[in-house]
């Protein structure tokens, strides 16, 4: 090697290449802009300021320190009285390997958030804990042994990872060029690199990962990147997505389009409040991470997974296997996305949260009553089964010229709502209180819908909800799409339900579906109770008032999904509750 030196700089002790001035080692301290003073006693090593603040020391060491000393190999040694290695820099590595010096298993170069570790059977690149490249899938990399692998060392030979004894060789790299000086070293920009110094310039001889699309930040947050042959790639936002900065840069990030949702922050946020949808990625798209780790789930539906990553405060979306039905998580904080041609098995969503609207000014300090909270939500549902009605008619019609009726009800008063009665849909049972009709008794257990709807929800039993006279026509995915739909629009703050034209648009498929925030749905239950108990009293005195659901254990024991025959005769005054 040629002649090393050492100094002190913004606080860094620092050995450097002479010929090349590159640095090889220095200490893991940030570089300070305060003057530094390097000190040696007989303790060993220590940075510190006029002040006698110390940056960074050596460790303990087993006896007093005699000499410090600079081999021609690159490592700075402290001896003891005997000669003997108290501690040396080899043994210490920051983000580069030089010829002569081992990196020991659980040892790393790190750079930054990147890092190159070993473990007992291979190398690794990660990035925030989250692997990105193994040594072992590279086709420049040779295994030649089974041997757990201890070390990893560089020479003019080539790249290598030796078993516990030192010799054996488990995966070797070979390096063809010239002989010159090597070094290996983790780059602040993710690459792996072995270079060799040749007429007075760097020459690159192994690069990992040679696709550099697998670097985690290679476009920056959420940047799609797609590579361009021979060794570069070029960056972009995915369709739907904007630059945060108006033009794309690689260190900049990607941002949702629509300015209503808004990506979340993480665990530790306090703006993680609004209501959670997802947005479908293009397909041949995939995450950097995908191939190193484990699914968190296997075997579920794409509604499965990302209701599982509504429930995790540290999933930012999710990738779903479409033939495998495995659940993957993309973990905080995001990297880039990569394009992958031709496979389109794995298919991306990326979690977002409703931005609130700031508070009206000229509202401040009005008070609302509870129960115009609870009217308004009733009639948000009332809204929507009249919306879903509709866009049901349109699409399933049972036969041609089916016209949609509004018929006042047999055994409703003037004052009240009208039933609605669409042709192809579910009548209202109170309509037909002469044939048998599922009308409420006083003996008669009594549910009250939207609550109902809610605990279907959360059990995921969405086909017990439908129409048994839809049963084969209709999926448990559709039923589902609009208990959700119908849930978010009954949320408890009137900020976070959805505009008409957005649940138009969820119901065509042309607006990503909301995911109902069930802590804002809780009131739900409280009011089903009360207005369940003041339905049974009426219904004593009254029993042509309202019209009721048949008793909730009959529905539950029965074993069919015709059971739930009476859930779907709901009047709007049904709906909406009591006026």
């Amino acid at each position: 090697m040629h002649p090393p030196a050492f100094f002190t700089n913004r606080s860094q002790l620092s050995v450097f290449h002479v010929s090349s001035s590159s640095t090889v080692w220095s200490t893991d301290n940030p570089p300070l802009s305060t003057p530094a003073k390097l000190s040696l006693t007989h303790n060993g090593l220590s940075i510190s300021n006029d002040s006698d603040y110390v940056f960074w020391s050596t460790p303990k060491l087993e006896s007093s320190v005699f000499a410090l000393r600079l081999f021609d190999d690159g490592n700075l040694v402290l001896l003891d009285d005997k000669n003997g290695s108290l501690w040396q820099s080899f043994d210490n590595p920051t983000d580069t390997v030089v010829p002569g010096q081992r990196l020991a298993i659980g040892k790393a170069l790190s750079a930054g958030r990147y890092r190159l570790t070993l473990t007992g059977s291979d190398a690794l690149l990660q990035w925030n804990g989250l692997t990105y490249w193994k040594l072992s899938m590279d086709i420049k990399a040779y295994r030649d042994s089974n041997a757990g692998v201890a070390s990893m060392a560089l020479n003019n030979s080539g790249f290598y990872l030796f078993a516990s004894d030192g010799s054996t060789v488990v995966f070797q790299v070979k390096l063809d060029g010239p002989a010159g000086f090597r070094i290996a070293r983790m780059g602040l920009d993710g690459k792996f690199t072995i270079s060799n110094f040749i007429a007075s310039k760097w020459v690159v001889e192994f690069l990992g990962p040679f696709d550099q699309c697998q670097i985690p930040l290679i476009c920056g947050r959420l940047g799609l990147c797609k590579p361009r042959p021979p060794t570069s790639v070029t960056c972009s936002c995915l369709r739907g997505f904007r630059s945060s900065n108006g033009g794309y840069s690689d260190n900049g990030e990607c941002k949702p389009i629509e300015t209503s949702v808004s990506l979340p922050s993480g665990c530790d946020s306090i703006t993680n409040n609004g209501s959670i949808s997802y947005l479908k990625l293009d397909d041949e798209i995939d995450y950097f991470a995908n191939d190193f780790v484990q699914p968190v789930k296997r075997d579920v539906s794409v509604s499965v997974c990302k209701d599982l990553c509504s429930k995790n405060c540290s999933c930012m979306g999710i990738f779903h296997g479409s033939s495998s039905g495995s659940c993957y998580f993309l973990q905080n904080p995001l990297g880039s996305i990569m394009s992958r041609f031709g496979k389109k098995d794995r298919l991306g969503y990326i979690k977002t949260l409703a931005v609130h609207s700031p508070e009206n000014p000229d509202r401040k300090g009005s008070k609302f009553p509870v129960y115009g909270s609870v009217l308004i939500s009733s009639f948000g549902f009332l809204l929507i089964v009249i919306v879903v009605g509709i866009l049901w008619l349109r699409r399933n019609r049972v036969s041609k010229g089916a016209n949609p009726k509004l018929n006042r009800s047999k055994s409703a008063s003037s004052g009240e709502l009208e039933a609605i009665s669409i042709a192809g849909l579910p009548v209202s049972a109170e309509n037909d209180h002469s044939s048998g009709g599922h009308g409420a008794s006083p003996s008669s257990g009594i549910v009250y819908f939207p609550l109902l709807a809610l605990e279907m929800h959360e059990q995921r039993r969405y086909l017990e909800l439908a129409d048994p006279r839809v049963e084969g026509r209709v999926s448990a995915e559709q039923v589902e799409m609009l208990v959700r739909i119908a849930l978010c629009c009954v949320n408890e703050e009137p900020a976070l339900r959805p505009s008409m034209v957005n649940v138009v648009g969820m119901l065509e498929g042309r607006v990503p579906l909301d995911e109902p925030r069930i802590q804002k749905l809780n009131f739900l239950r409280s009011y089903g109770r009360l207005f369940t108990e003041a339905s049974k009293m009426e219904a004593f005195s009254k029993q042509n008032e309202f019209e009721m659901f048949t008793k909730f254990d009959t529905m539950f024991n029965s074993g069919t999904s015709g059971s739930y025959n009476s859930l779907s005769y709901i009047s709007s005054q049904d709906v909406s509750g009591p006026r």
